[in-house]
């Protein structure tokens, strides 16, 4: 399935719990519908139900806070930062302390991804991980079943010659091992049509 998203470049000088709190006003991010994820160069915070908006504000390099509706994010250079929206719905207009300085359009489709982690029988218990990471792998998500396997729904942003330009990721949900195969694969469109030249040739005609 295809479709258009918008990306948008944002200016503020809201901290991000704050700019969150906004755009939940705005109706992007519900409570219990929110995920995120975020990392620095000592600690990586996995996929989860977002909170505390106040876990936001820690030092992170990169934050991704995400929806149904939309996708926020953040990451650092130095003393800098940048803040993107990227969103398959009308961009939002007016939302106070907050400069829209860029919306761009892109074509979208959706995929999935699955998240590391499966079943393993430690010898303080059942939990989640991979053998090639030395840590538990610990979802802050609510009802984990080890028994299946996290699954994101992606929207993939693509540029006019179909060149992969971001993953925004959608939400998080179970699925029994072995239905992973049932998930359906976006494939490429055929190179005539990532590059438009089926439509050149008929606007020729």
């Amino acid at each position: 399935m295809s479709g258009e998203g918008f990306w948008l470049t944002l200016r503020t000088d809201k901290s991000l719990s704050e700019l969150v709190a906004a755009l939940r006003e705005e109706g992007l991010f519900p409570e219990d519908e929110t995920w995120w994820f975020a990392w620095n160069g000592l600690e990586i915070k996995l996929p989860g139900i977002l909170r505390d908006f106040s876990e936001l504000d820690k030092h992170w390099d990169v934050v991704r806070v995400f929806s149904l509706k939309a996708e926020l994010r953040l990451a650092r250079r130095g003393r800098s930062r940048g803040c993107w929206l990227l969103t398959e719905q009308t961009p939002p207009e007016g939302i106070p302390g907050v400069e829209i300085a860029s919306v761009e359009k892109y074509p979208v489709e959706e995929g999935h991804r699955i998240l590391w982690g499966q079943k393993l029988r430690l010898p303080d218990g059942e939990a989640r991980g991979e053998v090639i990471f030395p840590r538990k792998l610990n979802y802050e998500l609510d009802n984990d079943d080890l028994n299946k396997a996290w699954v994101a729904d992606v929207k993939l942003y693509y540029d006019n010659a179909h060149r992969l330009q971001a993953v925004r990721y959608a939400r998080l949900y179970q699925v029994v091992p072995g239905k992973t195969e049932e998930l359906k694969a976006q494939p490429f469109p055929r190179l005539e049509k990532a590059l438009g030249l089926k439509e050149a040739k008929n606007a020729l005609q």
